[in-house]
């Protein structure tokens, strides 16, 4: 059954990095996942988000900010550390990386041409980051927080969070075992950030804002 399921993994995964390819989202992808480059217009929307917002949107932050931390920095940082699992571009011949290429500030990489090159694979020991997709895991946190506290109206939210995971497979950067993990955990810390929030407002504020509909706006 373990091989079964690592050769699926591995089939899908020369499927999505090598097969169903083209020009257009060899420009998009690597743009979208490159967290780094998008860092400041992050920083820019949570900030705006905490200062203009009403509360609603405030608590919604903060539970983000909770469900993240959870599975970014505690998860999924002591899985990589249990599972030591290397990347497909570092276990494997044959994957091709896609990449954003390296500009001060980083930001302005996202105007310039991808870097496409074909992977290497590690040296004999090393320790891999792979399993799960820290991307994903935060990406969907975000994206089911949105969505329990705001509806459909957040669905564009879950689109980004797909494109996310998906890119991760195409760039070469995870296996897809990797992303299926980590949209599980995903969707389980943003539940919980939102449960949280939801429970201490109840508790020392009176009624939580996340139990009326919204408002017309945020």
């Amino acid at each position: 059954m373990d091989q079964m399921l690592l050769n699926a993994d591995t089939w899908l995964l020369h499927q999505i990095n090598n097969i169903w390819t083209n020009p257009a989202l060899d420009r998009l992808l690597p743009t979208v996942t490159d967290f780094g480059a998008w860092g400041p217009v992050f920083l820019v929307l949570g900030l705006s988000a905490l200062i203009f917002g009403n509360t609603r949107l405030r608590l919604l932050c903060v539970a983000i900010g909770l469900a993240v931390g959870l599975g970014d920095s505690i998860i999924s940082a002591s899985l990589k550390k249990l599972t030591n699992r290397l990347r497909p571009h570092e276990a494997i011949s044959g994957i091709t990386m896609r990449v954003l290429p390296k500009s001060k500030p980083k930001l302005l990489a996202v105007f310039q041409a991808p870097i496409v090159r074909e992977g290497s694979p590690a040296k004999p020991g090393s320790k891999g980051r792979s399993f799960p997709s820290s991307h994903t895991v935060n990406m969907w946190a975000v994206a089911t927080a949105c969505w329990l506290v705001y509806g459909r109206r957040a669905w564009w939210v879950g689109v980004i969070a797909f494109l996310v995971a998906w890119s991760r497979i195409y760039c070469g950067s995870h296996w897809p075992s990797d992303i299926a993990a980590g949209i599980g955990l995903g969707i389980l810390c943003g539940w919980a950030g939102v449960w949280i929030i939801d429970k201490l407002w109840d508790k020392y504020a009176g009624v939580s804002p996340f139990k009326t509909a919204p408002a017309s706006g945020y």
